[in-house]
């Protein structure tokens, strides 16, 4: 076992399930420690000491148990940060995994309104649209009718 895992483990409380990190933690409740004069999470420290570099870097370690602060690295799968933020409980996270909207229409090829940050279903855009036009078009006859009241009333 390397120099650096058995310096972690030393502040690992081990449970049935979880090897629960006790040292200093992130904001987020993700282990750090100071290591080749950088400060690094625990987490990721002991998976490439007993398992071998983490390549591409771009990749990321996901806690399949869902907790942040364990080290153990039969919990712990290499992902891109897109599939790690898509399995979390973030808001996008969440509304990613829907299939149909609001309404109950789906998401097939769904489109995004970006004035709003909504995610609309094609049935819900197009509805949208047809209002926005009959608003619009409603108010190019107004003042149609208003130029042409105009015009009648000077001849």
């Amino acid at each position: 076992m390397s120099e650096i895992a058995e310096k972690i483990f030393r502040k690992v409380l081990k449970t049935k399930t979880c090897w629960i990190w006790i040292g200093p933690r992130h904001s987020f409740g993700y282990g750090q420690i100071y290591y080749q004069g950088m400060s690094r999470k625990v987490h990721r420290v002991l998976y490439e000491a007993l398992n071998g570099r983490i390549t591409p870097k771009s990749l990321t370690l996901d806690h399949l148990c869902r907790n942040p602060a364990c080290v153990n690295p039969k919990h712990l799968e290499v992902v891109t940060g897109a599939e790690n933020t898509l399995r979390g409980f973030s808001p996008p996270a969440i509304n990613a995994r829907k299939n149909t909207c609001p309404n109950g229409h789906p998401y097939d090829g769904f489109k995004r309104c970006y004035d709003r940050m909504i995610r609309l279903c094609r049935e819900c855009e197009r509805t949208r649209y047809r209002g926005w036009y009959a608003k619009k078009h409603k108010r190019v006859l107004a003042l149609r009718h208003k130029r042409l009241a105009k015009l009648s009333e000077t001849k």
